[in-house]
Parts: structure tokens; C-alpha cells; sequence
């Protein structure tokens, strides 16, 4: 079983404030694009997890959104995207961070999706306008 390090979860809510920040920007910048739609691990919602939209030559910041209950919008500059997912099971109580002190707790998660769903995806988009765009994954996984 693998649990997140204090590094990790760093990352995370490093990643998550990106998130948050690009979400509160909406789908109503005329300079960004956006792409919403729904996840699902073998063909029901993803419940938690996180899709990023990476510049495959590093031309432009990564966008990300939270998936929540299947469901992301994500805004980002137009053109080529690495589409990057990642799905978490829920495998312990929330517990205090040490990360950000008052940041409320998180719950200790497991990654469902191996790495060619994620940073070693070959998922290439092109982003232009808004697209609504589903990802169905197949994967066999187990939450505990």
C-alpha cells in the first residue's frame, strides 16, 4: 500500500490552489480555451481525481481542474495538450496536514490509474474554442 508523503501532499495542494485558480477563471477568458466533460473508470464516474492539460514542447503552462463526481472544466491556452488523469480511492480518515497550518484535513488516498494515464500519457488533444470531451478509462483496480 502506498500513502503520500509529506512531499507529495505538498505537491498536491500546491497542484490543487493551480487548480482552483484556473477553475475560478471560468471558461470566460477570451485569450483561454476551455474543455469539459466527464471521467469514468470502467464506466462509472470518477469520484475524486485530477486532469491536467500539459504543453507537449513546454510552450505554455499547464492547466489543471479537479474531477469531481466525473465531472471537470479546465481552461487553458489554446493548441496541443498532453492530456495527463489521475483517479484516487479514498483508504483512510481525513488527518490534520502539516503542510499549511488550519488547511483542513485531507483524507489519505490511493492512486488508481497507472502511470500511461498520467505522466507517461501519449493522450494528445488540440484545444481550440470550447470542447466538451469524455475520457472513458478501462482499468482494472481495487481500493483497498
Amino acid at each position: 500500500m502506498i500513502f503520500p508523503s509529506e512531499v507529495q501532499s505538498r505537491r498536491l495542494l500546491a497542484l490543487s490552489a493551480s487548480i482552483l485558480a484556473v477553475a475560478l477563471a471560468g471558461c470566460q477568458d477570451a485569450e483561454l480555451h476551455c474543455m469539459h466533460g466527464i471521467v469514468t473508470l470502467n464506466g462509472s464516474p470518477v469520484q475524486t481525481g485530477e486532469l491536467r492539460l500539459v504543453s507537449p514542447d513546454g510552450s505554455s503552462p499547464t492547466a489543471g481542474a479537479v474531477i469531481t463526481e466525473g465531472h471537470y472544466e479546465v481552461t487553458a491556452s489554446p493548441g496541443s495538450k498532453r492530456v495527463e488523469i489521475q483517479a484516487y480511492a479514498t483508504i483512510g480518515a481525513a488527518q490534520e496536514s502539516n503542510a499549511i497550518p488550519g488547511s483542513p484535513p485531507t483524507p489519505v488516498r490511493k492512486p488508481l490509474l497507472p502511470p500511461k494515464y498520467n505522466v507517461d500519457s501519449q493522450e494528445i488533444i488540440e484545444l481550440h474554442g470550447n470542447v466538451e470531451k469524455d475520457f472513458a478509462i478501462d482499468w482494472p483496480t481495487t481500493a483497498s
